[in-house]
């Protein structure tokens, strides 16, 4: 098995592998967050419309995000990690939009399997890549969400690839 990282999303060569989408300063570390604080599910949106139309569908769920780092309208919440680390979720589900990591995650959505990677949970982020690589006989990819403009590195994304990669390595020894 290869472990490769792409940093950023326009150079992922391949969608047959296993892959850890890293938008550490946002999508990432909000969605580890949720789940900590017992969201069941976080529900990736593309886009702001795509938010609103599954809040529509699922009207018990909270609705979460940002563009240009503020909540939309009519949002419950925006999307940082450091908000979720009060919440009290009672058992609901989430629908996150964000400008770049939960447009990543839907894009890689026909990958044979698709985790999501933050410094928050590197480790079982690499446990779980690793795992499911090897159950389906496929290579890993870690891929950063990149800066907001899409086209530029983000150097929190290259350094959170980078600690799940090393774990990778560390738990593959």
């Amino acid at each position: 098995m290869r472990i490769d990282v792409a940093l950023l999303p326009d150079l992922v060569a391949d969608t047959d592998s296993v892959f850890a989408v890293v938008d550490v300063l946002r999508a990432s570390s909000a969605i580890v967050t949720l789940l900590e604080r017992g969201v069941p599910a976080v529900i990736p949106a593309a886009s702001v419309e795509e938010a609103r139309e599954l809040r529509e569908r699922l009207p018990d769920c909270l609705l979460c995000g940002e563009r240009d780092s503020l909540p939309p309208p009519g949002f419950d919440h925006g999307n940082s990690p450091t908000e979720f680390a009060a919440l009290e979720p009672k058992g609901r589900r989430a629908i996150l939009t964000t400008s770049n990591g939960t447009r990543l995650l839907n894009q890689l959505a026909a990958a044979p399997a698709v985790l999501v990677g933050a410094l928050l949970n590197r480790e079982a982020a690499a446990k779980a890549m690793l795992a499911l690589a090897a159950e389906r006989g496929r290579d890993a990819t870690v891929v950063c969400a990149a800066a907001p403009d899409g086209t530029s590195i983000a150097l929190e994304d290259a350094l959170g690839a980078g600690a799940i990669v090393e774990a990778a390595l560390r738990l593959a020894a």
